[in-house]
């Protein structure tokens, strides 16, 4: 197809128009996946503070553990942390779409 065809120029319009949606769902998802969320654990012992995809902070909580609370305070911490991991990767997989 010779470049001057309309077909040409209609595929290229096409083409033109994906990439123009595709750039703004990028930055839309960029937008939503910078902004502040807190994942706590199931047993509300402790909280992760995330923006995006990192840790800004982290607290136990809302009442102060005691000693007796080590081992569910440590299985709240994995699980808020495994559940940080599980949201990053459906992060990478939208971007694979």
């Amino acid at each position: 197809m010779s470049p001057g065809a309309a077909d040409f120029l209609d595929a290229a319009r096409g083409r033109i128009a994906e990439a123009y949606r595709l750039i703004d769902e990028a930055g839309k998802r960029m937008r939503e996946h910078q902004s502040s969320r807190v994942i706590a654990g199931p047993r509300g012992l402790f909280r992760l503070h995330v923006r995006g995809g990192r840790i800004e902070r982290a607290e136990a909580g809302p009442r102060r553990p005691t000693a007796g609370d080590t081992e569910s305070l440590v299985a709240d911490a994995r699980d808020a942390l495994a559940e940080l991991g599980r949201s990053r990767l459906g992060e990478l997989d939208a971007w694979a779409r």
